[in-house]
């Protein structure tokens, strides 16, 4: 699946692994990714693809338009993976 700006994206690899973000736009092989708490839309994190499980979900300008916005619809992805959930 590609990624694209909007896209619902899980972190499977590093710190933040299992963490939720929104990709707030790509570049090459790295995507500019936040969650609207601890990266802000403007201080997003920069991360490679093959680090990122992506979502069939993908948001409209209007649902990434402030950090409150990225916080409400990732909270209906949780914070972490479910129990049993394989990393992809």
């Amino acid at each position: 699946m590609k990624i694209i700006r909007g896209t619902v994206v899980r972190s499977i690899s590093g710190h933040d692994s299992g963490r939720w973000y929104i990709v707030l736009s790509t570049d090459g092989r790295f995507a500019l990714i936040a969650d609207g708490k601890s990266r802000t839309i403007n201080n997003p994190k920069r991360k490679n693809h093959i680090h990122l499980a992506p979502t069939v979900t993908v948001l409209s300008e209007m649902e990434m338009n402030s950090n409150e916005s990225i916080r409400a619809v990732l909270k209906r992805f949780g914070s972490k993976p479910s129990e049993g959930e394989v990393n992809v």
